[in-house]
């Protein structure tokens, strides 16, 4: 009997009164992509100031929708969600993010793709969920497009559905003595994402990822110099509601020796604590604005860095019992440098796993008992036949 653990949910950043939307209730076909022919009014903007103890934050303006911070239609043409596929969708069942990498595959966090073991642990040879269990969904930053799509009720507009068959998560993926070590892993679809152009706000297409190895010292240089940054992803709040829009913050990277010293810090007299920050495998950011972070159910969303938009990680965890919501906390990312030749050798190869049919995604009460999971997942370019 498998220990209980706290189940991942979506690594969402954080925002204030978001409203979840009503059910869906009627069983649908799926997989039909549709083009967006409405133009959009237009948000209203407004200025935030920047957080006070990181001066490489910008001040930036960004649109203000419901209270939150939503993405535009076309900005992250990359960016998917990942859903737990069942009769009757709904917002809820979205647990996880990813980016494409080509148009069949998806970089993510390990931790979405795994359940723990009998120690509430991740290990080797890993418990893989069952790939037929998850829709991915891309071409829209709107949740409800999808339940119209599963449902073809309503007004449909952008968005394409595929169905995952293959999933693989790196076999160095542990969590062990409160330590999450190479946290991501991929999910191959049945069919390819239709290549949208830019042009049209509902595009979809793979995020750059190198196919040479990289210099790890440059991202320890962007750490050091508090290089600011994007994620982006659905979720949860720190009041628990759920986003029908990807959010997005700007984030400033933190030195990794004080990201160590820190999370050691903020966990060490919780229970099962203190969690421990590996440099090499991650980097820790703290949120430009006051109040955001990342929370349940962001996990798996990119980090982009830098003017070029460097793919630096995925979202990984939120360290401790109180890190959603407080910016005070830095959350932490699963560094990508360095992986590049094992994501492209099993795209290449085509090295992925047929499971035994696993639940849903579960992860032990975190390093400590509250180490949030965030869900990874990343689409990789490939050529599959």
């Amino acid at each position: 009997m498998r220990s209980p653990g706290l189940c991942i949910v979506f690594a969402l950043l954080y925002r204030h009164g978001v409203q979840p939307i009503k059910d869906m209730n009627k069983e649908s076909e799926d997989l039909s992509n549709v083009q967006n022919n409405k133009e959009d009014s237009s948000p209203e903007v407004l200025v935030r100031q920047k957080r006070s103890n990181d001066p490489n934050c910008p001040i930036i303006e960004v649109s203000r929708i419901n209270n939150g911070y939503d993405v535009n239609e076309g900005s992250f043409p990359y960016v998917v969600a990942l859903i737990n596929r069942v009769a009757f969708p709904r917002i809820q069942d979205q647990f996880c993010v990813g980016s494409l990498v080509n148009y069949r595959t998806v970089l993510t966090a390990c931790h979405c793709l795994v359940t723990t073991d009998e120690e509430s642990s991740i290990r080797y040879p890993h418990n893989l969920r069952n790939p037929l269990t998850i829709d991915v969904f891309a071409g829209s930053v709107n949740f409800n497009y999808y339940l119209y799509l599963r449902k073809r009720k309503g007004r449909r507009q952008c968005g394409q559905i595929r169905r995952a068959v293959k999933i693989k998560v790196h076999p160095g993926c542990a969590l062990i003595n409160n330590e999450l070590k190479q946290d991501f892993g991929l999910v191959r679809t049945g069919r390819y994402f239709d290549s949208v152009p830019a042009a049209n706000k509902c595009q979809v297409r793979p995020v750059y990822y190198p196919l040479e190895k990289s210099n790890l010292t440059v991202v320890n240089e962007m750490a050091e110099n508090h290089e600011t940054c994007v994620t982006a992803a659905w979720g949860l709040d720190a009041e628990g509601f759920s986003s029908p829009v990807l959010q997005m913050i700007t984030v400033a990277l933190q030195p990794l020796n004080w990201c160590k010293e820190k999370i050691k810090n903020v966990t060490m007299y919780q229970e099962g604590g203190p969690d421990v920050f590996t440099p090499d495998n991650q980097v820790c950011a703290l949120g430009c604005e006051a109040g955001q972070t990342v929370c349940g159910g962001d996990s798996g969303g990119p980090l982009l860095c830098g003017e070029k938009k460097r793919f630096v990680g995925v979202v990984s965890y939120g360290p401790g019992n109180a890190s959603c919501g407080n910016d005070q906390i830095p959350f932490v990312y699963n560094r990508l440098d360095g992986r590049e030749f094992w994501v492209w050798d099993v795209i290449e190869t085509d090295q992925y796993t047929t499971p035994s049919i696993h639940g849903s995604a579960c992860i032990p009460a975190s390093p400590t008992s509250a180490m949030m999971a965030m869900t990874v997942i990343m689409v990789i370019k490939e050529k599959f036949c």
